[in-house]
Order: structure tokens, then sequence, then C-alpha cells
């Protein structure tokens, strides 16, 4: 006989019980996401430099939320230190069910973008912002956030990872993921710094773990590019749909423009895709 109650979504779904790490999760869309797992009952360890915007978070998802938020201060920027808050996470978990990537960072260019807007072609001008609008510490403190921080901090959960019976690790990566196809071959980016970095190095970070010992130990590694959100990095809004901010910044309403849905992310429905993504969508990218 057919058993119909396996196709419930609480039984395809269910978060419940689960050990969840969530980088960034003090605030933007790592909040959101810590959010949406222990409000369906999940187990969540949210991941942060700044102690105090992770007791915050967590206060603030718990007063309501069937799970619950442990904070985990650590910095994701330096292979020490990442030992360091997960040797932590060790002594508390015998396993990890989920690890999200989420944490990230910006680094505006220190020459004016807006002085670079169609001037692309303009050798005098891409030379000025090329030289004078990053320096060297720009560099390696996005990559070792952005890109360093994925690998070691993904690499590291290993021990955790397989002890679970669905272990899963997912990678939130860069809007800059939908630009145009030919920046690929266009070093400049009127963005930040971070975007060319998160959009073309950690697709192949996904790639050298699912393949290089991910994939021995049945852990599923995936990407997903949610495109804009209200977060840190996207400026100040007074409207959850970022409208205002969209209507008065150009780079914005492009950003929406390339989203296939047409519009700028919602924290409180759009973040909740991640935990049917992370269990019962199993096939949705393998």
């Amino acid at each position: 006989m057919l058993d119909l109650e396996s196709f419930s979504l609480s039984s395809l779904f269910s978060v419940e019980g689960k050990t969840v790490v969530v980088t960034g999760g003090g605030s933007g869309l790592g909040k959101a996401i810590a959010g949406g797992f222990a409000f369906n009952g999940a187990k969540v360890y949210i991941v942060g430099r700044r102690v105090d915007v992770l007791n915050l978070a967590a206060d603030e998802i718990n007063a309501t939320s069937r799970g619950k938020v442990i904070p985990l201060p650590g910095d994701v920027g330096s292979k020490q230190r990442v030992d360091e808050f997960v040797t932590a996470l060790q002594t508390l978990e015998d396993h990890v069910d989920v690890l999200i990537n989420c944490a990230g960072i910006n680094r505006a260019w220190k020459a004016e973008a807006s002085e670079f807007d169609g001037r692309h072609n303009d050798p005098d001008a891409v030379e000025k912002l090329l030289w004078h609008g990053l320096d060297d510490d720009d560099f390696q403190s996005t990559y070792s956030i952005n890109v360093n921080g994925v690998y070691f901090v993904s690499t590291r959960m290993v021990p955790l990872l397989r002890q679970s019976s669905a272990p899963t690790v997912i990678v939130i990566a860069s809007i800059a993921g939908m630009m145009l196809q030919r920046l690929r071959h266009y070093t400049v980016q009127v963005c930040s710094p971070r975007d060319s970095h998160r959009k073309f190095d950690v697709p192949v970070l996904e790639v050298l773990c699912a393949n290089a010992s991910f994939n021995s130990f049945k852990i599923r590694v995936n990407t997903i590019l949610p495109g804009i959100f209200p977060s840190e990095m996207t400026g100040v809004s007074a409207k959850p749909d970022l409208s205002d901010l969209i209507e008065s910044n150009p780079q914005a309403a492009k950003a929406v423009a390339r989203c296939p849905a047409g519009r700028a992310g919602l924290r409180n429905r759009d973040s909740w895709a991640l935990p049917p993504f992370g269990f019962g969508g199993r096939r949705l990218h393998e």
C-alpha cells in the first residue's frame, strides 16, 4: 500500500532537531536564514566576529522560535581562528547536519564609483579606478573572508559533517554572478572588489570541495545565488522590498533587473528556501 504520509510536507522538509551552522548569521541574509531554521525547530549556531550582534540576533529569534539559536563567536578570516571556533563547537556537538557559508564583507572602492559611470571605455578613468581605488589590505581582507573562509570553514567542519546522516554544505554567493557575461573578461566593476572574488572563486571552491574530499564522504555541496537582499551591504532602506533604494540607486536597480524574479529578495519569504533545499530538496542540484 502506498504510504501517503511519507509525502507530507512535514516529512519531506522537516528540519526539527537538526543541527545547523550559519556563518555571518548575526545580520542580513544570514540572520534571516538562521531564523528560518530555528523557527522550524532546528538548533542553529550563528558565527560572527561581533558578539553583541550575535547576542541580539539570538535573543530576537529565540523569542518566537521552536528551535534555538546559539551565538558562536568566531572569525572566518583566518585559518587559525576557524580552527578555534570549530574546536569550540566540537565540545558542544557531535555532528553538524547543515553548514551555511554566508559570511562576507564588502570593501567599497576608495575612488568614487559614481565618477566612473559611463566611462568604461576611457583608459584614463579605468587606470585611475584600478590603481587608486584599492590597496593591498582591501584584497587581502576580502579574499580571506569571502573566499578563503568558505574553504577553511567547510573543510574544518568535515569531521562534524561526516557524523550526520545527510550532511549538506551551502554557499551563499554574490549577486555579481548575475552580471553580464562580458564581465568575465573585464576586471573593472563599479560596485566593489568583493563581487569579482565571490562571483568566480566560490563556484570553483564548490567543485574543489565536492570532488576533492566531500564526495567520498557523501557530503553534498551547493551554491545558491540569492540576488540582492536587505542587509548591511545593500545600504540603508526604509522598505523591506528595497524599493526606495532601487529607485534612487542605479546599481541596485541593475541588480534587481538581473534577478529572474525581477525584484529584491524578501527575508521573511525567500530565506526560507534554504531549509527544504538543505534536506527535502536533495535533487534540486547534485
